[in-house]
């Protein structure tokens, strides 16, 4: 499937898709040049992390929740994205997607990837 930033897509599913609103887009990039792992973002001072976040608001919250997940993520035992703290459908679903080349028989239910999906399930059944 190539190259998949796994943290990224579960922190950020939107940008896997391209539709990043700009909030987003002034966030996602920076933050993950600044903790492109689990374990930097583990290592860092949430006060850092809320001060990078803060323009998609809850900061305090976001910040908490972004180092369970990384807690979480680095800890083995999970086999599903949806497993980790944070992670919802839409996120699990973008990781299936993106990181584990897992297309599913069954449309997503967010709009950016139905259309990457449909476009998936094309190519799919043309090169069969």
């Amino acid at each position: 499937m190539g190259f998949c930033n796994e943290v990224g897509v579960i922190a950020n599913p939107s940008e896997s898709v391209g539709v990043l609103n700009d909030a987003t887009e002034k966030v996602i990039r920076p933050f993950l040049e600044k903790w492109p792992t689990p374990q930097d973002l583990l290592a860092a001072d949430p006060e850092d992390i809320k001060g990078v976040i803060f323009p998609l608001g809850f900061g305090t919250r976001r910040a908490a929740t972004l180092l369970k997940l990384a807690e979480a993520y680095i800890k083995d035992g999970w086999t599903d994205a949806r497993q980790l703290p944070g992670v919802g459908e839409y996120a699990g679903r973008a990781y299936d997607i993106f990181c584990r080349g897992i297309i599913g028989d069954e449309p997503p239910r967010d709009h950016a990837l139905v259309d990457y999906w449909r476009w998936l399930m094309h190519h799919q059944n043309a090169s069969e």
